[in-house]
């Protein structure tokens, strides 16, 4: 089984990135230490969200 540092874990929410992109949102909390990203999108559906 696969484990995961989920020692800081973004929840990426495209309606609370306002002043920045998902983009540079996802880059800074990396930057910052993040080890794991979540997009939530639960205005877009599966195919959505993989376009």
């Amino acid at each position: 089984m696969t484990s995961f540092d989920l020692s800081l874990y973004l929840v990426l929410d495209p309606d609370l990135c306002r002043t920045h992109s998902m983009v540079e949102t996802t880059m800074a909390a990396i930057a910052g230490g993040a080890t794991i990203v979540q997009l939530r999108d639960k205005k877009v559906g599966t195919e959505g969200l993989i376009r």
